[in-house]
């Protein structure tokens, strides 16, 4: 998905959510539904990512589309480092992501 492949030189969190999600984004996660816009500061305030070029697998590798249900999953993997206490740690992750709008942009992410 391109919101992957942002992720792996980021733009800021309000350039992010209004290219890749809808008007009425939903994150699972941590926080309440209106906070994706938080939740994306917050991470970005309190860590440090490091994806590499191959952090996504390629659609044909590895993304998982449930056309029936409207749903996308992806398997991605990183590192990751506290910026207050320096520690890293490599991390694999799963996004699932849901709920499209007309325009295809996601209106729900798990993670």
């Amino acid at each position: 998905m391109n919101f992957c492949q942002a992720l792996i030189s980021p733009s800021p969190p309000k350039q992010l959510l209004a290219k890749y999600f809808s008007s009425s984004p939903e994150i699972t996660e941590h926080g309440p539904k209106d906070g994706c816009e938080e939740y994306f500061q917050i991470m970005t305030d309190v860590l440090e990512m490091s994806l590499s070029h191959v952090a996504f697998p390629r659609a044909e590798e590895g993304i998982i589309v449930d056309a029936a249900v409207g749903m996308v999953s992806v398997v991605g993997k990183g590192r990751f480092r506290s910026r207050k206490t320096k520690k890293g740690w490599d991390e694999i992750f799963i996004y699932r992501f849901s709920e499209f709008d007309e325009e295809v942009r996601v209106r729900h992410e798990e993670i």
